[in-house]
């Protein structure tokens, strides 16, 4: 295949590294982003033409401006969302004049994958998340509960996006995701496992920082990183460390708080803290000050906090629904959990071998630095593209 290349980018920081990549091995190739603005460019022989289109900078103005209020009030956030990726995804389709090796973006694409399959092109699905079953059967159980009142949001899809993703599964000739637990979701969902690809992410290592020394006697200093919502497990985990006396252990939180985790926020213990999202240099002092990291999600589709964690030098008792698995060494690097049933028990082997922690925070931090750095996310990036016969 000697199509060129077309990234259409989604949000996030693995979105650009994709786009960097291609800077670096590609003489042609067109993007389209979405985040943090709408925009079109063009890389001819090394050579950048930007070429904003209008329609975009109208629909950001709308979509993200005059109606943002409004189509929160009536619809909520995936209302508003699926209208700006159903006219970003036309926008691109409409672009497309020729046959291309196609990246395309989940929940943004299928309108440009098809029209990309009519004119001979083939397409590779960004998919940084498990199959939308999965993702729907995890979060519709927690909107069903009655005592859960909230909003559709972030995490619970409408039916339109959730039927659009499907039919992106079948458009796609090949599907990339970041780890052996979202390409199983898509095999138990029926996906053949010849079209999946896998990507793990890779980590930029941290500057160099002395961790802090310990205290003896104080309490074992765990640490959570990220959302607070149901689908990361966070109720779990406080359900967890609140099985165990004030005296022996402590968490903090770090993260956006969703509003459907403000039932389980009030009358905490004095040894729980919740300190929302913090900058990067503050989040560094949080990994330098803690003794675990814990990620109990139930639906991850890899987490990249895991390598943040272990790059700072901190073992992870990380959940099996991520990629906890591909990453985490058990009883050397950390501990694998199934948090809603043994993560108290994880926590229990951390209390009971503190004098193990040092040697697996080493191990952790080496692993994290020597074998998922950025350069392994491009090789095997390469070999994926390769396969698709993107590149040669």
């Amino acid at each position: 295949m000697n199509f060129p290349i077309t990234l259409i980018q989604g949000p996030g920081s693995h979105s650009n590294l994709i786009r960097n990549f291609l800077d670096d091995h590609c003489d042609v190739f067109d993007s389209f982003t979405y985040w943090p603005k709408f925009g079109m460019e063009r890389k001819v022989h090394r050579h950048r033409v930007f070429s904003n289109n209008t329609r975009f900078d109208i629909a950001t103005y709308l979509l993200y401006g005059l109606n943002h209020r409004l189509a929160f009030a009536f619809a909520g956030q995936q209302f508003q969302k699926g209208i700006l990726f159903d006219y970003y995804d036309s926008i691109c389709a409409s672009n497309l004049t020729e046959p291309r090796a196609l990246i395309g973006w989940a929940q943004t694409s299928l309108t440009t994958m098809r029209k990309n399959a009519r004119m001979g092109g083939k397409s590779v699905l960004e998919h940084p998340m498990p199959h939308v079953d999965y993702w729907m059967d995890i979060n519709t159980g927690f909107f069903n509960d009655r005592s859960i009142k909230v909003k559709p949001g972030y995490s619970r899809f409408s039916k339109g996006l959730v039927h659009k993703m499907r039919k992106e599964y079948e458009a796609a000739d090949y599907v990339q995701v970041h780890s052996t637990f979202a390409r199983d979701s898509f095999v138990k969902a029926g996906v053949d496992s010849s079209k999946i690809l896998v990507c793990p992410l890779g980590y930029a290592p941290p500057r160099p920082r002395e961790k802090r020394s310990r205290i003896e006697n104080q309490r074992l200093k765990l640490l959570y990183v990220g959302r607070l919502e149901l689908s990361k497990g966070v109720h779990l985990l406080l359900s967890a460390v609140q099985r165990f006396p004030i005296d022996e252990l402590e968490l903090t939180l770090v993260g956006r708080v969703m509003p459907e985790m403000q039932p389980f926020l009030r009358s905490l213990p004095e040894n729980i803290r919740v300190v929302g999202a913090k900058s990067s240099e503050e989040l560094a002092e949080f990994y330098l000050s803690s003794d675990v990291f814990v990620f109990p999600s139930l639906c991850d589709a890899f987490g990249l906090v895991i390598l943040e964690a272990m790059a700072h030098g901190l073992p992870v008792i990380g959940s099996h629904y991520s990629a906890a698995p591909d990453i985490v060494v058990p009883n050397q690097t950390g501990l694998l959990t199934y948090p809603e049933t043994d993560l108290a028990e994880r926590i229990q082997w951390a209390l009971d071998n503190r004098e193990k922690l040092a040697s697996m925070a080493v191990a952790a931090q080496r692993k994290a630095i020597e074998e998922h750095g950025i350069s392994h996310y491009f090789r095997d990036l390469e070999k994926n593209l390769q396969k698709a016969g993107f590149l040669s």
